[in-house]
């Protein structure tokens, strides 16, 4: 029988199996074994790890890092308030719900 982890953090995620006992750490299409936790959004496309690790550069207002911080946070928060300063996205008031925002397909949707 085969397990699978999945460990999810603020900056990165790491995927596991275990078995035969052991434990082997997953690499993901880069041959890393740790993946960025970040999606970015440009025009059409969707990238996610490492792809948009890649463009965040150049596609700084449309890429979401750290979203394990504002999850849950009230917009007026002390807590959300100290990451502003850090997030290069945008993150509005909806009803009282931090909401990062983004652009892709050329709309203007709100995610949680």
């Amino acid at each position: 029988m085969s397990v699978i982890g999945i460990d999810v953090g603020t900056d990165s995620c790491v995927v596991a199996i275990a078995r035969r006992g052991g434990v082997d750490v997953l690499a993901n299409e880069t041959s890393n074994r740790s993946t960025p936790c970040m999606v970015g959004f440009s025009g059409k496309e969707r990238r996610l790890g490492e792809a948009a690790k890649s463009v965040i550069t150049s596609n700084t207002k449309n890429t979401i890092t750290s979203l394990k911080k504002i999850i849950g946070k009230r917009f007026e928060s002390e807590a959300l308030k100290a990451e502003l300063p850090f997030c290069t996205y945008n993150i509005v008031n909806v009803g009282g719900d931090a909401r990062v925002q983004f652009q892709y397909n050329d709309e203007t949707p709100c995610m949680v």
